[in-house]
C-alpha cells in the first residue's frame, strides 16, 4: 500500500490517504503545543545550562558565564531528545564531565535527577572520572620525564610497548 507523506502547516504527516496524512500531522501539531515551553536553567561553575524544547524535540545549550558579556551563541548545543528527562540527563552528565576537577568522583549536579537515573549517572561519572584521572596522571608523569606527546599518550593508555623513562 502507498503511504502519503506531506507537510501540513509546517508539520510532516504520513498516512494511506491525504486525509489520514493530514490527521497525522494534526496530531503532531497538538502534541507539539501541549506542555510547558519554559526553559530549565542550571548555573554550575561558571556555565549556564539551558534545557528547552521546540515543537519537535528537546535540547540543551551551554553558555560560559566567565566573562560578563551579551551571549548570542552557545558554547555547545545538543538537540533531538524526545523528553525533558532525556535532555536533562544528557545535559547534566555533559556539564558535570566538562567541569569536573581532578579527583572528583561525584557532582552535586546529579541531585536534579531522580532515583535510578541519578544513581546510575553517579556510578558512571565516578568510573569515568577514575579512568580519566589515571590517564591524566600517567600522561603528566611521562611528559615530566621527557617523553614526546605521542609516546606519553600511548603510555598513559597502557600500551605495554611504551616504557616509562627513569627519573632524572
Amino acid at each position: 500500500m502507498t503511504t502519503i507523506h506531506l507537510d501540513y502547516f509546517g508539520m510532516p504527516g504520513s498516512g494511506p490517504t491525504v486525509k489520514e496524512a493530514k490527521l497525522d500531522a494534526g496530531r503532531k501539531i497538538e502534541a507539539a503545543l501541549e506542555g510547558c515551553y519554559a526553559p530549565l536553567l542550571l548555573n554550575f561553575r561558571g556555565m549556564l545550562l539551558v534545557i528547552s524544547r521546540n515543537p519537535r524535540d528537546w535540547g540543551y545549550r551551554m553558555f560560559d558565564l566567565s566573562e560578563m558579556k551579551f551571549l548570542t551563541v552557545a558554547d555547545h548545543c545538543s538537540c533531538g531528545f524526545q523528553s525533558e528527562d532525556e535532555a536533562l540527563l544528557a545535559a547534566v552528565k555533559h556539564l558535570a564531565d566538562n567541569k569536573r576537577q581532578h579527583g572528583e568522583r561525584d557532582s552535586e549536579l546529579f541531585d536534579v535527577l531522580r532515583g535510578r537515573e541519578r544513581d546510575n549517572a553517579r556510578r558512571e561519572f565516578s568510573s569515568n572520572a577514575e579512568r580519566s584521572d589515571d590517564f591524566r596522571d600517567r600522561y603528566t608523569l611521562a611528559i615530566s620525564r621527557g617523553m614526546p606527546t605521542g609516546e606519553a599518550h600511548n603510555y598513559a593508555c597502557g600500551d605495554p610497548r611504551v616504557a616509562l623513562r627513569p627519573a632524572g
